[in-house]
């Protein structure tokens, strides 16, 4: 009976460390699209300023 409680507590203890790990993951990936938004963001910005410069230029 012992050990049975023991395999319990560690399928429990492998579930919660696998749900951190998969939180985690999520987690670097969302940081990770983050850093892309904003740098893409800034790509479309800078566009967007070239374009302007461009047609006053070109007028």
């Amino acid at each position: 009976m012992q050990s049975f409680v023991i395999k319990c507590s560690a399928n429990e203890l492998n579930a919660k460390i696998i749900e951190v790990w998969g939180t985690q993951m999520l987690a670097e990936q969302t940081y990770a699209k983050m850093k892309v938004d904003k740098q893409l963001k800034k790509t479309m910005e800078s566009s967007v300023l070239a374009k302007y410069a461009l047609q006053q230029v070109l007028g």
